[in-house]
């Protein structure tokens, strides 16, 4: 055979197996630092080019998007009129399942926070939809889109001259790779809102919202989400850190859907969770108020600060009876 063939042939094995090995190795850095933002978050932190912020007492809010439009800010400053001084938090993190934020709650617990209030919503019980579906296949199109080598020049002139620029719907790989860059190196653009951010946004007509759809609860003992709230719970409790649970509101088209069965076993899926610890319902109370920006989430916004506000009177309570 011609030896020079055979040396091609050679060459381009080689080369095949050292692109695959780099992509293989790209791929287990990228999701590496994925997530590196929950694993290592530390509320004092402004980045390499900052000092580190003053030790204070902390309380946080927890949970997924939906407790995003809480304004941190408010509430800590609501406390402090009150004579109560504490920096809230709001650690909202989009697509955050319970079972996902269980395997970061060492790094809560390393916080040493005075108090944990965690919103928990009727999404993160709900059988796997066609639009959940749809959004982990656009997640895997990010992936490969960010890996190309043009988008990723893009990516990093964006990333060092654009102080909001990263976090869009704050779900996909991309938006949380460049989150973990963005908090290492300057830090968050929200300190009290260091995941998502807290930029205001447009209130919806009720009509021009479609309602998310409803595809059944699965509220089993062993489904993994149900069993990772109770374990959350349990081990703030272990650590003596007071935990305060709330249901997070959803919107009327949404609850529609709901059957009368369905809907009693979630309440009595918090009516088995208020054995462990304090719980507030608020599932339904903002369902037919003009003050949402989509299916899912209340709009941040000046005529929108009812949930704020709510909030905000818990907390003052909560604080009032279990840190007095």
């Amino acid at each position: 055979m011609n030896t020079n063939f055979l040396s091609n042939l050679n060459l381009l094995h080689i080369t095949t197996i050292s692109v695959s090995l780099s992509l293989l190795l790209t791929g287990f850095l990228f999701f590496a630092i994925f997530d590196m933002y929950l694993w290592g978050y530390d509320p004092n932190w402004r980045g390499f080019l900052h000092e580190k912020n003053i030790e204070t007492e902390k309380i946080l809010i927890i949970g997924s998007s939906q407790v995003q439009p809480i304004n941190s800010t408010y509430v800590s400053e609501f406390l402090r009129e009150n004579g109560k001084n504490y920096e809230i938090y709001n650690l909202a993190d989009p697509g955050q399942l319970p079972e996902k934020r269980l395997r970061y709650l060492e790094n809560i617990i390393s916080i040493e926070p005075s108090m944990v209030f965690y919103g928990i919503g009727m999404l993160e019980f709900q059988k796997k939809s066609n639009y959940e579906i749809s959004e982990a296949i656009q997640s895997d199109e990010q992936f490969l889109k960010i890996m190309d080598p043009g988008n990723f020049i893009w990516y990093t002139t964006n990333f060092f001259t654009d102080d909001n620029f990263a976090i869009g719907g704050g779900a996909s790989p991309k938006d949380r790779t460049v989150l973990f860059l963005k908090f290492l190196i300057k830090g968050p653009d929200y300190v009290y809102h260091p995941f998502m951010g807290f930029a205001e946004g447009a209130i919806k007509e009720m009509d021009q919202i479609n309602g998310r759809e409803f595809t059944g609860f699965d509220l089993s003992q062993d489904n993994k989400n149900v069993m990772a709230v109770h374990k959350i719970i349990d081990t703030l409790k272990e650590n003596n850190i007071p935990v305060v649970i709330f249901s997070v509101p959803n919107i009327k088209p949404y609850l529609e859907q709901i059957p009368d069965n369905e809907f009693n076993d979630y309440e009595s899926f918090l009516k088995e969770i208020s054995k462990k610890t304090t719980v507030y319902t608020l599932h339904e109370k903002y369902s037919d108020m003009n003050i949402w920006r989509d299916s899912t989430h209340i709009a941040i916004n000046n005529n929108s600060k009812i949930y704020t506000t709510d909030m905000s009177k818990i907390i003052l309570d909560e604080v009032h009876n279990q840190l007095n």
